[in-house]
């Protein structure tokens, strides 16, 4: 068993005298047994944790379900006074099994992209291991399939990658597709310019089922924007939608109740003695309308605050509903000293979100963007365009030189300028 919890069968290994070539060095950071000498791991993924948390609901349901029961028949008047812990004597183990089981199944699938092919694996916790396999150099392409609303709620995709024979390869399920569409075909480039020096068994990667039941185009609109948004070389971020589903959890419950009330009133149930009906009614409307109000308020305050990073500039914009307010805060990336990130827990790192603090030596000083989804990738990309643009400046200010330096020559007069890189 290697350290994923997986027994993979034996590693294939290159022909010839490489085989011996580099064994100890490669060993000491091998992660699975099937990795060649001297090939490294670039990155290593599982399918989100929305998949198992959605295969944990059905241990959860079985759980739950001899308590349901025993409510039901005490609201139809049966006596049920042992189905409790007898239900939970039978059903316990099967429940405990089947967590066990979805748990090992999704822990050992994982995704590995190393420096010389990419690597698909599944091991159910009874059974062998499926380790599907395709050279990095026969990549041709890799597309991101369209986003339904779950996946870009919750953050993951597919990928649908082409292999130079025409064949359809499909990648569901996993986390930030962008990341790993911009890993794969950086590592099938340079596996390209390197040029292929070992020998491998080629498997296909998935099966045609794999691929047509990948996920179909979604859209989302107004009602529920999304947390990433890259358009004509804007990033425009928002908080994650935890934070919208915790802020609306309280008076959303309070409202379901309400109307209940209002439904029992109107169907006659004397829910609040000494109280008349007409009167009643009348509260309960204006309760719900007054929690509808603060569900809207709560909505639009998470709706209209965004984070935006442009090629030169880091935007803060926190905008309240009706008019209320408005709050804007900007850094020059020319100001950027430090970017850093935190995630806040174990909730925050199951759902990958995170606050990125961003240090200037601007007059606003330190800008913060809370609840991130994927502050990993918000730092690199804060990072990546403030290099960006030193760079620019250094080529505006050698330029610059350059036009100086031809000035003073054409003053002086019969001698050539430098040439201009």
């Amino acid at each position: 068993m290697n350290e994923e919890g997986t027994a993979p069968p034996k590693a294939i290994e290159p022909a010839g005298d490489r085989e011996s070539e580099g064994r100890d060095a490669a060993a000491a950071v091998r992660l699975f047994s099937w990795q060649a000498p001297g090939e490294e791991v670039v990155s290593l993924r599982r399918r989100h944790p929305y998949f198992l948390v959605t295969r944990l609901m059905i241990p959860a349901a079985i759980l739950a379900l001899p308590l349901a029961l025993w409510i039901v028949g005490r609201d139809l008047g049966i006596s049920l006074p042992r189905l409790v812990p007898w239900g939970y004597v039978v059903l316990g183990p099967a429940a405990g099994l089947l967590f066990f089981w979805f748990y090992v199944s999704w822990q050992n699938a994982y995704l590995a992209i190393t420096t010389r092919r990419l690597v698909h694996a599944r091991k159910p916790l009874w059974g062998e291991e499926i380790r599907q396999e395709l050279l990095l150099e026969g990549v041709a392409s890799a597309e991101m399939d369209p986003l339904d609303p779950v996946a870009d709620t919750f953050g993951f995709g597919s990928l649908t990658v082409r292999s130079t024979g025409g064949d359809l390869v499909h990648l569901g399920g996993f986390e930030d597709p962008e990341e790993m569409q911009e890993e794969l075909l950086a590592a099938a480039e340079r596996s390209r310019r390197q040029g292929p020096d070992w020998p491998i068994l080629v498997r296909p990667l998935v099966t045609e089922a794999d691929v047509a039941t990948r996920p179909g185009a979604g859209i989302r609109g107004p009602l529920f924007p999304r947390s990433r948004i890259e358009e004509d070389g804007l990033i425009t971020l928002r908080k994650h939608w935890y934070v919208l589903l915790r802020a609306l959890v309280a008076p959303a419950g309070l409202l379901v109740l309400l109307l209940e009330a209002g439904l029992g009133m109107l169907l006659g149930v004397p829910l609040l003695r000494g109280l008349p009906g007409d009167l009643g009614l009348s509260l309960t409307i204006a309760g719900s309308s007054l929690l509808a109000l603060i569900i809207l308020y709560r909505y639009e305050d998470w709706r209209n605050e965004l984070f935006i990073l442009t090629d030169e500039r880091l935007i803060d914009v926190d905008k309240k509903p009706f008019l209320l307010r408005e709050e804007r805060r900007e850094a020059a990336l020319s100001r950027v000293q430090d970017v850093r990130y935190v995630v806040p827990g174990i909730l925050a790192n199951l759902l990958n979100v995170g606050n990125v603090v961003i240090e200037t030596a601007s007059s606003e000083g330190e800008l913060t963007f809370e609840w991130i989804h994927d502050p990993r990738r918000v730092q690199r990309d804060i990072f990546e365009r403030v290099e960006a643009w030193r760079e620019q400046e250094r080529r505006e200010e050698s330029r610059a030189r350059v036009e100086e330096l031809k000035q003073a020559f054409s003053e002086i007069g019969g001698v050539d300028p430098p040439a201009s890189d």
